[in-house]
């Protein structure tokens, strides 16, 4: 054992050593490369007005023309005058056998050189050096590639889009590039796993390249293939080929800035545990000879999703590990990927459209759309007796491409479909685990709900112990129909025991104005549910809650007309329930007297639009399909001098409905409407050419069951079925339809036109829906103008009965003019009334009531004309 006199001069005599022998240790020389003197441009190498860039440059042996020895430092020469710039920046090198970057880049090898999270190049220095975190032992033989990573951070940027900065020298094919503003790059060993953007460069940036150490190059060899393996959601071994007696090993987040070290490892394999899931990382091992380490080999790898998984598209762009690819499904599964790209057109990621919040979408139009969104590797654990497996689920929804919430035109996509596939191949081939389409599938793809829904899961045991990519896939072959899919809310989580209720529904036909019966499928046998509802209009309500034990249930103790939000849970122990399903949206009963007159410019929202012809609604039960086309409200062709209902009812496919909201009905009520037929086309109301529309026909119907089945109240046609069609009143008439026999039930009425031949242009018009009390003394039904001169106008009027009238008219009415009793001037029992001296082009209104008796009067119906 040595004294502590000899440690000390021991340790003297090492200090004179290194003191004598500076330049054998330290010796470094500095190779300039590239002789330009301009800027030819900004792409290497860092893309200065890009926010995200990646770059290779390749210098050759010959240029480099020296022995073997540690690179420690680069420099670039740096535009005179130019404004500094930071930017976030990883730099990497490898050895080479590659004589140019013509046609790819070089992906073997390369090694993390140094990384900066706000690395600044400044106008101060005409050379920009960048001192290496990790020297690179160059092989004194290979070329050398240097590709330097631009990773975008807005909290260090600066000097953005203002030209080129770096002096270059002309030279093809010896430098590569890709770079974007929006997004940003992955890399996986140094290189992009998205390069199909990349392009080479005509010009390379002049470099300094310092290389220190002797000829001899360096006296430790590094490990060779390192590799990891096993990977899991948390854990990785790595392994590698080396001879050194111990190794230090480092690893991180990709991107991040500092390294976990683990030092003096005796063996070629270590495990990192305590992993993030789904998260890139790098690792690097040195092997250790004495007093020496060599340089540094590289690897990369990811994690894979920790189970459950939830994903829920709340970035701007792909999910870690998600990627984007275009190709068309082939029958036997298999696919070939034309494009693989985590920004590619047709999936897309944000808000639109009114639906969910932040999400994914695709636009499924066009002749040749093909496009998969593809999960990271899932790893589905093994099942052992008793497991209940894992499962997907996720919300969907279909609508428009343009516009908010707007329902798909459902002829014009016939052709498109939607797919769930996996894969336990890497995506070499696909087994269909659901698909929506047209063509007879059992999810059928136009009924996908244009406001959202929640799918049934899919169950993935099948996929128990194995490593799975899941992919959604959209696909359309023909024109026609520019829509979009929407996706969000994706998990993956082990199918649950007890299952929250599906298919809930309100029962409409049973529903009164302080009651909504609604239904719901149990799923695990259940037999206690947990039911909540809310007034749907006020955003501060309070869930009501309501512990239950039947199925189907009425909520009682509602307000009449008012829409509820309802939703319900399963309990199936005291201990184990559900989440709540889906909510949906139901109205209670209207009360009588009810009243609608269309004199805004939307649809009343109670009030549904269908289309279904009536011929297969009768014959074979077809049902009722939601529609936005058919009945509109505005002001249309002069009739009834406001807003109200009208259909165009012509050509070959006229089949519309509009369907009244439930309600409850009393004794001594009845229905009654002012109904007019005009041609299209004018502003005032014209007379349609009787003849023309002889398959034409109008309808009103009455149901007690909540649609399952409709009652005719009356029918207009040109066929004897009913009152003749071309015989409706041009100037308005009203209808009335006595509804005593349904007293004490909840009605529903509907409107609908109908046209099957091209002949015969002509919009019906509706105005005024009530149901209100059969009065005692009933007014007129419709008033009709005759001959109208400068001075005498003929007026008539139609009523169910014959009476007393008493009549008056008012020259130049105010807009609000109702009929005092002093107006009326005259009586008949003829109908008819013969009006004389009277002043030319002047405006009037006519009036005219029933006199049930001295102190009996029904209402006024009134005309308005004006004299020629």
């Amino acid at each position: 054992m040595r004294t502590f006199t000899q440690k000390v001069a021991f340790a003297l005599i090492a200090l004179l050593c290194m003191i004598a022998l500076p330049q054998a240790v330290m010796a470094q020389d500095c190779v300039d490369i590239g002789n330009g003197t301009t800027a030819v441009n900004g792409n290497v190498p860092v893309a200065s007005w890009y926010h995200n860039s990646y770059t290779q440059q390749l210098y050759t042996a010959d240029e480099i023309n020296h022995a073997a020895g540690n690179i420690t430092s680069i420099s670039f020469k740096y535009v005179s005058g130019a404004t500094a710039m930071t930017r976030k920046i990883t730099v990497y090198m490898a050895n080479t056998d590659a004589a140019n970057l013509s046609t790819s880049y070089v992906t073997e090898g390369l090694e993390e050189v140094f990384s900066s999270p706000a690395f600044t190049f400044d106008d101060s220095d005409e050379w920009i050096t960048i001192d290496l975190t990790t020297p690179f032992a160059y092989d004194g033989t290979s070329n050398l590639v240097v590709a330097v990573w631009q990773d975008y951070d807005s909290s260090v940027e600066t000097g953005y889009s203002s030209g080129s900065r770096f002096v270059q020298t002309s030279m093809t094919g010896m430098a590569r590039y890709q770079q974007v503003d929006a997004g940003s790059y992955t890399l996986s060993d140094g290189v992009p796993t998205t390069t199909s953007t990349s392009a080479t460069l005509s010009a390379r940036a002049n470099i300094q390249i310092c290389i220190a150490g002797g000829s001899a190059g360096p006296t430790c060899d590094k490990p060779e293939s390192v590799e990891a393996n096993d990977v899991t959601s948390n854990s990785a071994t790595i392994n590698w080929i080396g001879t050194a007696a111990a190794y230090n090993l480092q690893y991180k987040v990709s991107g991040a800035d500092d390294w976990t070290l683990v030092k003096n490892l005796s063996v070629a394999s270590y495990q990192l545990t305590n992993l993030v899931p789904n998260t890139a990382y790098q690792v690097q091992v040195q092997a250790i000879c004495g007093e020496n380490t060599s340089g540094w080999k590289s690897a990369s790898f990811t994690t894979l999703i920790g189970l459950p998984y939830a994903e829920h598209f709340n970035a701007s762009s792909a999910p870690s590990g998600w990627t984007i690819w275009s190709g068309q499904l082939q029958a036997d599964g298999s696919a070939t990927r034309t494009t693989i790209s985590p920004s590619s057109t047709g999936w897309s990621y944000g808000t639109g459209s009114g639906v969910f919040d932040s999400h994914v979408k695709l636009n499924i139009y066009g002749t040749s759309c093909y496009k998969w969104l593809i999960t990271p590797a899932i790893p589905i654990p093994e099942m052992e007796e008793g497991d209940a497996g894992y499962q997907m689920s996720f919300n969907m929804a279909l609508t428009k491409y343009s516009g908010t919430l707007l329902e798909v035109d459902k002829t014009q996509q016939q052709d498109d479909r939607f797919l769930v596939l996996a894969s336990i191949d890497e995506g070499a081939n696909w087994t269909i685990l659901r698909e929506w389409n047209n063509t007879g599938s059992e999810y059928v793809y136009n009924d996908i709900a244009v406001a959202g829904e929640e799918v049934d899961p899919i169950d993935l045991s099948a996929y128990a112990g194995q490593t799975i990519l899941l992919a959604f896939y959209g696909e359309s072959t023909t024109a026609g129909g520019d829509n979009y899919l929407h996706i969000d809310d994706v998990l993956i989580d082990e199918i649950p025991t007890c299952l929250k209720p599906t298919g809930l529904h309100a029962l409409d036909a049973q529903a009164t104005s302080t009651t909504l019966p609604v239904a719901w499928t149990a799923n695990s046998g259940e037999t206690a549910w947990r039911l909540q509802y809310k007034p749907a209009a006020d955003s501060t309500a309070v869930w009501t809650t309501l512990d239950i034990a039947a199925n189907p249930y009425t909520i009682t103790g509602l307000s009449a007309f008012t829409e509820y939000e309802i939703r319900v849970a399963a309990v199936c122990t005291e201990e184990d329930f559900t989440d709540y399903g889906k909510s949906i949206f139901a109205k209670t009963a209207a009360v009588v007297p009810f009243f609608q007159t269309f004199d805004t410019t939307a649809m009343p929202g109670e009030w549904k639009r269908y289309e279904a012809l009536l011929e297969a609604v009768q014959e074979s039960g077809a049902q009722l399909e939601a529609s936005k086309n058919g009945w509109s409200v505005g002001l249309k062709n002069g009739v009834f001098n406001n807003e109200h209902l009208y259909l165009n009812i012509a050509g070959t496919d006229t089949k519309h409905w509009l369907v009244s909201p439930v309600i409850e009905m009393q004794a001594g009520y009845q229905l009654t409407f002012d109904l007019a037929l005009t041609t299209n086309a004018g502003s005032a109301p014209t007379a349609v050419t009787a003849g023309e529309q002889n398959d034409d026909k109008f309808i009103v119907f009455v149901s007690t069951d909540g649609g399952a089945n409709w009652i005719a109240l009356d029918t207009w046609d040109n066929g004897g079925a009913g009152t003749s069609f071309d015989q409706i009143s041009t100037e308005g008439q009203t209808v009335k339809f006595d509804l005593s026999a349904y007293a004490g039930q909840s009605i529903m009425l509907a409107f609908y036109g109908e046209s099957t031949v091209a002949n015969g242009d002509n919009n019906l018009h509706i105005s005024n829906v009530a149901i209100d009390l059969i009065p005692a003394c009933e007014r007129p039904l419709s008033i009709t103008l005759g001959s109208v001169t400068g001075t005498t106008a003929e007026i008539t009027w139609d009523a169910d009965e014959e009476g007393t009238w008493e009549y008056g008219y008012v020259a130049n009415p105010a807009a609000d003019f109702a009929p005092a009793e002093e107006d009326y001037t005259a009586n008949t029992t003829d109908k008819i009334a013969e009006l004389s001296e009277l002043t030319e082009t002047t405006d009037y209104v006519f009036f005219v009531r029933r006199a049930c008796s001295e102190t009996e009067k029904s209402e006024p119906l009134m005309k308005t004309f004006k004299t020629i």
